[in-house]
């Protein structure tokens, strides 16, 4: 082998080196990028053995006698102490719910007392998994419209069925149905806020649903700003109105480990440009299950959707 061809073949393999290494940092990322499934709807509740494993946790962690006491009576009653659950859930869920992804939610249900020999209580709490792959007790509650029709249908059966907005329901995109009240279809999981796709539906299907009076006067009088308020108005009643039902089946909670749970709520909402943004709001349970009842808390607030 010459010098030229020699020098040619060096050449050639650094080049090859150098292409192929912003292929490998691009697959390092998006292997980082990918934390693994999100889930909204991981469930779990403490068995005994769970009790007898962070009753060890805490014998190791007590720095007075009392606080021994309290360890070594977890394993006995089954029951959790104040601020115990927060400290050691995360590591129990931590081996029951293995690579899911960032932002993943586990409902943990749990039984529990304020000291020793008092009054035992079911607890329900809330963790989310982190960024740095660890889970940790969340007081949000949040709730992804888009990622599940099911929410929307909530809010197109609830007009169907009320007598009030009943006539509003048309038998449109069938087996789903559409509001034209809130402006909701399952089908495609969003909120219509143009509204002349609502009047024009109601002129066709004249008899079998009725346009909202005082949006069609809003409409009629060219007054776009004040129209565009009242349907986000409408928007925010009927998330509401998915909490109320689906936690009425699910359960709602007021507080969690003492602290005042949030429920966000995320839609889409489909505007007059053809743009889909998300529409987030926050409330707060004012009255726990098997009724319940919610207030907004703060939004709404629009994002670009991706």
């Amino acid at each position: 082998m010459n010098f030229r061809t020699h020098y040619i073949i060096i050449v050639l393999m650094g080049l090859l080196a150098i292409a192929c290494e912003p292929l490998d940092d691009i697959r390092d990322e998006l292997d980082n990028a990918y934390s693994g499934p999100l889930r909204k709807d991981l469930k779990y509740e403490l068995k005994p053995a769970d009790y007898l494993t962070i009753s060890k946790m805490a014998k190791e962690d007590a720095q007075t006698p009392k606080e021994l006491e309290m360890a070594e009576q977890i394993a006995v009653d089954t029951v959790l102490y104040p601020g115990m659950s927060v400290k050691y859930i995360p590591k129990v869920i931590d081996d029951v719910f293995k690579g899911f992804g960032i932002k993943s939610i586990s409902e943990v249900s749990f039984r529990a007392s304020e000291s020793i020999g008092e009054e035992v209580v079911a607890v329900l709490e809330y963790y989310e998994m982190q960024p740095a792959r660890f889970w940790k007790f969340s007081p949000v509650i949040e709730i992804d419209m888009n990622s599940d029709n099911a929410f929307y249908q909530y809010i197109t059966d609830y007009v169907k069925a009320s007598e009030e907005l009943g006539k509003y329901w048309e038998a449109r995109y069938l087996p789903f149905g559409r509001d034209l009240y809130y402006g909701s279809t399952a089908k495609y999981y969003n909120f219509d806020l143009v509204f002349h796709n609502r009047a024009n539906s109601s002129r066709e299907m004249e008899g079998e649903a009725q346009i909202d009076p005082v949006l069609a006067a809003l409409y009629d009088a060219n007054d776009l700003v004040k129209l565009e308020e009242v349907l986000i108005e409408r928007v925010v009643e009927a998330m509401n109105v998915v909490l109320q039902q689906h936690y009425m089946e699910s359960g709602a909670e007021i507080l969690s480990n003492g602290v005042t749970i949030t429920y966000k709520v995320l839609g889409t909402c489909r505007f007059d440009d053809r743009s889909n943004q998300i529409m987030t709001c926050n409330f707060n349970c004012i009255k726990a299950s098997p009724e319940p009842q919610f207030e907004l808390l703060s939004g709404p607030v629009f994002s670009v959707k991706k």
